[in-house]
């Protein structure tokens, strides 16, 4: 994001198409139905008792109902990219509807990526060996930011050429995981493939779950993937552009919880599988306190310097963007508390509290935007996305505390307390440096807002090792398993 957002968005009408194209790409992630995490699920209690077969049975079966769906929905991106008028308001450029139109059609063609992504995906998540295939995808994502320099430079703005690299660089990565997979734990990519069909037996284990998940999901796109299409429809390509940097920036908190809290949805399952409770909670346990100031200490940073990051990255043009970014930043706070909630629900199979809270956070939303989206702007989708978040995590904290076996005083003594001093700290270095930090658009000032944010983030980590009896003794701890590696 660093090197590739100040580039493409030099143009904001096109940087808006771009951002709406490849907006719609989050349906790919979701036309499974929810079989591939009720799969995943299931998968990862099938390998940690031993039933291979099992699990691979599981991984076919999810690819077939997830081949099916995106079929469907390389359909419609056909369409669009035949007439993309109907995706996006106000334009009318033969250049604009020349590019989206070829986006959408790059996207079509490598839209077939989500099924071996998922597979590659759960088959290194049910062993916790997700670390092997981040790597993969590190050496991928170099040759993206490399290829950068190539297709924008002065006077040159190949936006589609990007797109189809980019496309191309993941496929190969794909690949590259699948012959991995393939040596590392002798299953056979024939033998997936001949999985790869309707088997009734699977249905009939995974379908509660899946279709529970297929409610979450639903609410999960209302909630939080329609935002930019909405935009785009009701207020036209430069206002997706205002919204979609910051929105493009929370990519970042995203995956940075996905790399963090992923591994331990699969060890809670093969607990689980193991009917070993006390073991799950104790792991809980320790996921809630080792995250929390992980995200507490980045997004307070995001928050104070968020005029400054805005304008160094992209510009005067989008200084708007600010405000959303601080919105937005602010739920991923409560990821410590939201994510290890949703979990618990997942694996303990708690179906109707999920389609309660799901719902809950959808009308929240949306009933905010509407109401308010003529006085505020776009700002209302930024606005209403923290209060539902907030909704949110308040249920969630319930069912952590229920999960846990602990009161609220107990569980704000071993989490929030811990940190108020380390905040204060963090804050006040913050508001002391923020007027020095450049405010003009380019590489340097952004690596110098970035540094200043990482120093303050830092510095929050220090004085939370100096004042915390705790997290000096975790951190320690920490420390020697990386220094002496097994």
């Amino acid at each position: 994001m660093v090197v590739v957002i100040p580039l493409i968005t030099n143009n904001q009408v096109i940087y808006g198409v771009y951002s709406i194209c490849i907006s719609t790409a989050m349906f790919l992630g979701y036309a499974d139905l929810g079989f591939v995490s009720a799969g995943t699920k299931f998968a990862a209690e099938s390998y940690a008792k031993g039933e291979h077969k099992d699990e691979l049975k599981l991984h076919g079966f999810t690819g077939f109902i997830l081949f099916l769906f995106i079929t469907l929905i390389v359909a419609f991106y056909l369409l669009f990219s035949y007439n993309p008028s109907l995706l996006i308001k106000d334009i009318s450029s033969p250049e604009v509807l020349s590019i989206a139109s070829k986006l959408l059609l790059i996207q079509a063609i490598f839209s077939y990526n989500t099924i071996l992504h998922r597979f590659v995906s759960a088959v290194f998540q049910v062993r916790i060996d997700q670390y092997i295939y981040q790597r993969i995808n590190i050496v991928a994502s170099l040759i993206k930011i490399a290829s950068v320099f190539y297709f924008f430079s002065p006077g040159k703005y190949d936006i589609v050429g990007y797109f189809l690299f980019h496309k191309a660089v993941t496929l190969s990565a794909l690949l590259y995981s699948l012959w991995t997979i393939s040596t590392r734990y002798k299953i056979p990519v024939l033998g997936y493939f001949k999985a790869f069909r309707f088997d009734k037996a699977v249905y009939n284990k995974t379908k509660g779950l899946a279709f529970s998940s297929l409610f979450a999901t639903v609410m999960w796109i209302l909630y939080y993937e329609l935002d930019i299409i909405v935009i785009g429809k009701l207020l036209g390509a430069s206002a997706v552009a205002i919204f979609a940097l910051s929105f493009t920036s929370m990519k970042f908190l995203r995956s940075l919880s996905s790399v963090i809290f992923s591994p331990f949805d699969s060890r809670y399952n093969h607990f689980i599988g193991l009917n070993d409770n006390k073991g799950m909670i104790a792991l809980l346990q320790r996921v809630v306190q080792f995250s929390m100031p992980i995200f507490v200490l980045i997004v307070i940073s995001i928050v104070v310097l968020s005029k400054k990051l805005i304008l160094s990255w992209a510009g005067i043009e989008y200084f708007d963007s600010w405000i959303i970014l601080a919105l937005l930043a602010c739920n991923f706070m409560y990821s410590f508390i939201v994510i290890p909630g949703a979990s618990m629900l997942t694996v303990k199979l708690k179906i109707k509290e999920m389609y309660k809270i799901n719902f809950v956070m959808v009308l929240i939303f949306w009933t905010g935007v509407f109401t308010t989206k003529d006085y505020w702007g776009i700002n209302s989708f930024a606005i209403f996305k923290l209060i539902a978040g907030t909704a949110a995590m308040l249920f969630y904290l319930k069912v952590l505390l229920e999960v846990m076996e602990i009161n609220l005083p107990e569980f704000l003594k071993r989490t929030v307390l811990r940190l108020i001093t380390p905040v204060i700290i963090q804050v006040l270095f913050l508001l002391a440096i923020v007027g020095y930090l450049p405010e003009v658009k380019s590489q340097i000032n952004l690596l110098t807002v970035v540094a200043a944010g990482g120093v303050a983030t830092l510095l929050g980590f220090v004085s939370l090792y100096l004042t915390s009896s705790y997290y000096k003794s975790q951190y320690k701890e920490y420390l020697s398993k990386i220094l002496v590696r097994k």
